[in-house]
């Protein structure tokens, strides 16, 4: 009873941020998207007292509520940076990244590299687990926040029923998966992070999943 206890503990507390990706430079789009994201994450059961970052490509941050996000410069980034889990954490880096050829941020340079940082902020920072929620997607079901809570291990998408594909916007990459995860960036910022899409496709397709 007691190791399923101290179990039951280790899953739902393992160390673990939430994050999306975000980018913004009008007050609609701030409000409306990623205030609101901000809102329903820091109030939900999945949050946990986890930490809730927003990796950011350079939005104009005189837009950003202090009451509700904690900013710090991706540059200045170290071992010794301590998130807040009272506020969201934005992550910034200090210029936008080149957008993709149409002028979608999915799959940009910019979305990229957002994604990919959040693997250098679980190393610096030890954790053991990254949930990546993107800005538009609201986890509204109990058993899927449940089943989130409790994954240990892989690299774990959802299969887009309508598609047939992963779902890129939701991620679970747990820390077995954290050395996949960094030979795959290298492989992606060897390319160039304005290539990808042409040469390689999109992210649905060629993250390295384990679970689907």
């Amino acid at each position: 009873m007691i190791s399923q206890v101290l179990l039951i503990y280790f899953l739902v507390y393992m160390n673990t941020f939430i994050f999306c990706t975000s980018y913004f430079d009008n007050k609609a789009d701030y409000e409306h998207r990623y205030a609101k994201w901000a809102a329903y994450y820091s109030n939900i059961e999945l949050k946990k007292d986890k930490p809730i970052l927003m990796i950011d490509d350079g939005s104009d941050l005189s837009l950003v509520d202090d009451k509700v996000f904690a900013v710090t410069k991706a540059e200045n980034l170290t071992e010794d940076t301590k998130l807040e889990t009272k506020r969201v954490n934005l992550i910034t880096f200090d210029e936008r990244a080149p957008l993709h050829h149409n002028g979608q941020a999915a799959n940009s340079a910019g979305w990229w590299r957002s994604f990919l940082f959040s693997l250098e902020i679980a190393e610096k920072l030890n954790f053991e687990k990254i949930i990546h929620v993107e800005s538009d997607l609201f986890l509204v079901s109990t058993k899927i926040r449940e089943f989130i809570n409790g994954l240990e291990e892989g690299w774990t998408s959802f299969i887009c029923n309508k598609y047939h594909w992963p779902e890129s916007s939701l991620q679970v990459i747990c820390k077995d998966q954290f050395e996949d995860f960094k030979t795959f960036g290298k492989e992606l910022n060897n390319l160039g992070l304005t290539k990808i899409d042409a040469t390689r496709g999109c992210a649905e397709n060629i993250t390295p999943f384990t679970n689907l």
